[in-house]
């Protein structure tokens, strides 16, 4: 009963391995007994040759579609690049235009600050009275 039980527990380890590792890396897995008999299940060369090319093609596979993603990143990281650029281009412009504005704004500001200098009311004043003065001397002669 103790034997069954062991063989039990020790198949069971086996399975538990085999399903975490997938397949032992030399297509057998050997263990003793409680006996210390060698018990093997075994793999054929054939079967683990197999076994290799079909996990090369599926990391082949992985990296062919990471290979792409990547590309694919490239070409986006590209397309960003260039449109940054061009916005980069179009600040450049802007910025060079608000500074010709703010060189006319800053010109056209001294222009009015002379205009209302010379706009001298005080001397309209003088002429409407001295008018006035004439017109009234007029008037009473």
């Amino acid at each position: 009963m103790q034997q069954i039980f062991d063989e039990q527990v020790v198949n069971k380890m086996l399975e538990d391995r085999r399903q975490l590792t997938g397949s032992s890396p030399w297509g057998n897995d050997s263990f003793r007994d409680s006996e210390g008999a060698t018990s093997t299940a075994s793999a054929s060369v054939s079967d683990m040759r197999s076994n290799q090319k079909n996990m090369l093609k599926e990391q082949e596979n992985g990296l062919e579609n990471l290979s792409q993603i990547i590309s694919r990143q490239k070409d986006i990281a590209h397309t960003i690049s260039n449109e940054v650029d061009y916005h980069n281009e179009i600040l450049d412009d802007l910025g060079a235009q608000m500074d010709r504005t703010d060189t006319r704004v800053r010109s056209e500001t001294q222009h009015i600050g002379v205009v209302s200098e010379k706009d001298n009311t005080c001397g309209y004043w003088i002429v409407i009275i001295l008018l006035l003065i004439s017109i009234v001397t007029v008037a009473i002669i």
